[in-house]
């Protein structure tokens, strides 16, 4: 290697290491939010507001229920068809499961080709071999919250987390080795570069999302009041359908039973 291809080289992995320590801090910034700063502020929701809420959505549920149940029979009814109410119950259980399953579906934001979703496991069994504790009993803290993060980027299907892990701590470069190359380390470099666009944008949307969203808000108690208001007369108008849906329940299996 000449002279001038080895400062290059020495410039290049000099800025690749800056570039890592700093794409290191940002994913341990956006971990933070998560895990604690989203749990705090959740708690803090939840207390002042989100209780109330929770149980309006509950109530929401047991109505949507109580109306499935109600169209079945009546359909049943119509058609002349006998009324298994323990069949019918078991038809409402898996309808909303499924209507559950494809909303998680269409959440989700990645869409994986074949050979991403490949790219994808692999990268997860290389840091399994390493940091499973089941494989690894000696393996540090360190190394477990790391396993910690990749099980999570896993179960997710979050390909651009689970390549970000990998860049950092999985596709080091041995420097003493020949093979390392400008063209190498530039290339890394890029990686790099668009790694941070992107740990920067989830950072971003981290903040427009809940309870990020409302983290100004639950300091502020007419804000607060109102809330608790509009959810308190939503659960009553809820009761009120709730209980007529009852009594219409009652008296239409009175009819068919």
């Amino acid at each position: 290697m000449e002279p001038s291809e080895a400062i290059e080289l020495a410039r290049l992995l000099e800025e690749l290491d800056t570039r890592k320590n700093a794409l290191t801090k940002l994913l341990d910034q956006k971990d933070f939010m998560l895990v604690y700063e989203a749990v705090r502020l959740e708690v803090i929701y939840m207390n002042k507001v989100g209780n109330q809420e929770y149980e309006t959505a509950l109530l929401a549920s047991k109505l949507k229920r109580i109306r499935k149940k109600i169209a079945i029979i009546r359909e049943l009814k119509e058609n002349k068809e006998a009324v298994d109410l323990q069949k019918i119950d078991a038809q409402i259980e898996w309808f909303f499961a499924q209507d559950a399953a494809d909303e998680h579906t269409e959440s989700e934001s990645v869409l994986f080709t074949e050979d991403k979703f490949k790219y994808f496991k692999e990268i997860y069994y290389r840091f399994a071999k390493k940091l499973h504790p089941d494989l690894n009993p000696s393996v540090n803290e360190d190394a477990l919250n790391l396993w910690h993060r990749v099980r999570n980027a896993y179960e997710n299907k979050d390909a651009e987390e689970m390549e970000l892990l990998y860049e950092l701590y999985e596709n080091t470069p041995e420097i003493k080795k020949e093979l390392v190359t400008i063209e190498i380390i530039s290339q890394r470099i890029d990686k790099m570069k668009d790694l941070t666009h992107y740990a920067f944008k989830r950072i971003a949307d981290i903040e427009k999302s809940f309870p990020f969203t409302v983290e100004e808000l639950i300091r502020d108690e007419d804000w607060i009041a109102e809330k608790i208001e509009v959810s308190k007369e939503l659960r009553r108008q809820l009761e009120e359908q709730y209980t007529a849906a009852q009594n219409e329940l009652s008296v239409l299996l009175k009819m068919v039973i």
